[in-house]
């Protein structure tokens, strides 16, 4: 059966088309699927999560480590923001790259921080939306990863986090290639020309901006330099 499959998407590929399965998620529209109370039950059901961790969670760990070497990024001794951190594998990871990083995350639900807390024990990680400011805090480094996609005001989102980033740090994020993405329970699907439009649009004029395609070749990133 797999290998009848194979076939028919490459000879469909070959007449100029390309067979995609659709990825639903149960829900009337994506702006309900995204809402507190749908994201808490995700993350309170023991099964999605760990199908989440198994699927996806190496992937977006290997694009990290990737981006960070390329850029040789060094988060020794500096105030590193995970905003929206999730599971808080990418925490854990920044911890166990860079020990002497102080480490702290916000996230949208209760469910969701307490499985980012139980996997970072050193790391301070609150309930904060995401459009919210942390108490007039700054970091010199903030990473938000495939979070705007979920966002009804992604643009108000990304003024925050640019508010409480340290002049000389940077601003990553990360959000599904638009041309590939055929997740339903995405709100916005940005390709690397839109997402470089969109940054442009709402953060200072001359702000030092980078875009680009990761390695899994699914995942664009933005690099944002505060100078």
């Amino acid at each position: 059966m797999k290998a009848l499959k194979t076939a028919l998407r490459n000879l469909f590929k070959r007449l100029g088309y390309e067979v995609r399965k659709i990825h639903d998620f149960g829900y009337e529209n994506a702006i309900i699927y995204n809402q507190q109370q749908a994201v808490n039950a995700y993350y309170a059901d023991e099964k999605l999560v760990q199908h989440y961790v198994d699927t996806e969670v190496e992937a977006q760990l290997s694009n990290i480590k990737y981006w960070l070497g390329a850029f040789t990024i060094d988060l020794s001794s500096k105030k590193v923001l995970d905003a929206a951190c999730g599971t808080g594998h990418a925490l854990k990871l920044f911890g166990k790259l860079f020990p002497t990083a102080q480490l702290f995350g916000t996230e949208y639900t209760a469910a969701s921080l307490q499985l980012a807390k139980q996997l970072n024990r050193n790391a301070e990680i609150v309930l904060l939306d995401i459009y919210d400011n942390w108490d007039g805090r700054t970091f010199d480094a903030i990473f938000c990863q495939l979070v705007l996609e979920h966002l009804e005001y992604p643009e108000k989102s990304v003024l925050t986090l640019w508010s409480m980033l340290e002049n000389g740090g940077f601003l990553y994020l990360s959000v599904p290639d638009g041309r590939q993405d055929n997740f339903t329970g995405h709100i916005h699907f940005w390709s690397e020309e839109s997402l470089l439009l969109f940054l442009k649009a709402h953060l200072p004029k001359n702000t030092s901006l980078q875009v680009g395609l990761l390695p899994d070749t699914l995942t664009l990133f933005a690099y944002i330099r505060k100078d």
